[in-house]
């Protein structure tokens, strides 16, 4: 089995000390880094070969959104996973446009935690249980923006069904039970999306899920 190169990026020394006792004896996943800070996870990236970040949003000196643009526009084949304590529309929505592949609680265990590494190295995005309720939750003011509108009427129904359980964050597997559809299937009706919204990555579909209102 390949190891999983992991970069914690947390300003509590705590937190970090406290991910690697949680991970210490799993196999498959090795830390290899550590920051306090955005902007210092952003340069560790340039001298270590990471997989995966663990990143906490509330950071000093560059925020973890900010470093979460960054390396998603420099290192595209690095993942990120949000590890923070909020559970919060706004936050999970910004995380998300930063390009996030994952969002978790701080109070995870160790065995959802391994499980998050693990689907997000496989290019797969994971939400801690709670992510997909707050994500339905309507927002205060509903305006879609022109151009999604056009977007969206390329969409074939099928595709919208997929669309939104991508966004409430099911596997290929899941949605292909739900749809009773291989997950062969999905994976190219996930291609086709992304052809049609001009995004690039699974974060990208689940942005314009979520600023369309399409999480069910």
């Amino acid at each position: 089995m390949q190891e999983i190169r992991v970069l914690i990026a947390d300003d509590h020394q705590m937190v970090i000390e406290g991910i690697r006792a949680l991970l210490a004896d799993v196999e498959n996943i090795s830390i290899i880094g550590e920051a306090t800070n955005g902007r210092d996870c952003f340069k560790k990236l340039a001298k270590i070969d990471a997989d995966v970040v663990l990143m906490d949003m509330d950071m000093p000196i560059m925020s973890g959104i900010d470093a979460t643009r960054l390396i998603a526009k420099t290192y595209p084949h690095i993942k990120v996973i949000a590890l923070t304590m909020y559970n919060e529309k706004a936050l999970i929505t910004k995380m998300l446009e930063a390009g996030t592949e994952g969002y978790i609680l701080k109070n995870i265990g160790k065995d959802e935690l391994r499980l998050a590494i693990e689907t997000v190295n496989n290019g797969e995005q994971f939400f801690s249980s709670e992510i997909p309720i707050t994500l339905s939750r309507p927002t205060a003011v509903n305006t879609i923006p022109e151009n999604q509108v056009d977007a969206l009427t390329k969409l074939t129904k099928r595709e919208l069904e997929i669309l939104g359980y991508i966004a409430q964050g099911l596997s290929n597997n899941e949605i292909g039970e739900e749809l009773f559809i291989s997950s062969r299937t999905v994976d190219t009706h996930r291609t086709n999306l992304m052809k049609k919204l001009d995004v690039h990555n699974v974060a990208g579909l689940i942005r314009f899920a979520i600023q369309n209102d399409l999480v069910k």
